[in-house]
């Protein structure tokens, strides 16, 4: 269903469950001449909805069951959407970290550790929806597999290893991210010896800038610390991205423009 889903995406279309019937729309809500030619052209498309109708209901039900929250995109969000929307190919707002673990890794110690991230940070686990409502918003799900991927290098000499991560963080950047389906990151482990590894952190700035980055990794290395011994995690309360967009939608806009306008008088051209 996944990959039938996707399909409809990059062709600009989306399955509608109503009542137990199914209305295949366009992205502006409904077809345009150009996207029922497409239809009719993909006779995959209708046979594909008619021989499984029940399990895509059920899909959709589950889907639109999993999202807990939806709430508008911040300022700096809708930015970011802008110019992804404006140019796709982009990698502007694509962001790459890298850490090296030069003395072992217990890796399922480390997964579990990024996992609790996912867990109490619900920034993480959102996605963007820019075209099923009349304004851009954002929607968390309680639950989303981490992308963790695993690739063994250590055949490679020295050299040979600085070109393979290379090649591979260009590769990872070219995949870029469906903005639908979270999470908007990837974690990706690369085993350099016996007991050398190198993360490569992959996300997009959408979820978080660089004043939040240290406070993750310094939530992750807690988490890793404790896992690693064997020892359970605490629990702790959700970080909910939905409070923040609270507080900056009942600030009041113009007494914060004209506080600024005042703040920056005299100023003629940037600094």
């Amino acid at each position: 269903m996944d990959t039938f889903i996707k399909k409809l995406n990059k062709l600009n279309l989306f399955l509608v469950e109503n009542n137990g019937d199914l209305v295949l729309k366009g992205r502006k809500g409904t077809l345009t001449k150009e996207e029922i030619k497409v239809i009719k052209e993909d006779d995959q498309i209708i046979n594909f909805i008619k021989n499984n109708k029940k399990q895509l209901v059920d899909y959709l039900r589950k889907k639109s069951s999993e999202k807990r929250s939806i709430y508008p995109l911040s300022p700096l969000q809708e930015g970011m959407l802008f110019h992804h929307l404006y140019d796709k190919a982009s990698k502007s707002y694509l962001q790459q970290f890298e850490m090296e673990f030069l003395e072992g890794l217990d890796l399922a110690a480390f997964k579990g550790a990024w996992e609790n991230i996912l867990a109490t940070h619900t920034i993480l686990r959102s996605s963007i929806i820019d075209d099923k409502l009349s304004i851009p918003v954002q929607c968390v799900y309680p639950i989303v597999q981490l992308p963790f991927c695993e690739t063994d290098i250590c055949d490679l000499n020295p050299q040979q290893q600085v070109e393979a991560i290379a090649a591979f963080k260009q590769s990872d950047l070219s995949k870029g991210f469906d903005f639908e389906t979270p999470p908007l990151m990837r974690i990706n482990l690369l085993k350099l010896g016996e007991n050398k590894y190198k993360m490569i952190w992959t996300f997009h700035l959408i979820l978080l800038d660089g004043w939040s980055m240290p406070i993750v990794l310094q939530e992750l290395l807690a988490n890793y610390e404790v896992l690693s011994k064997g020892e359970p995690l605490e629990n702790k309360p959700e970080d909910k991205y939905e409070d923040y967009i609270n507080y900056i939608n009942g600030k009041d806009a113009y007494a914060s423009q004209k506080f600024w306008k005042e703040y920056l008088k005299g100023f003629e051209t940037s600094t």
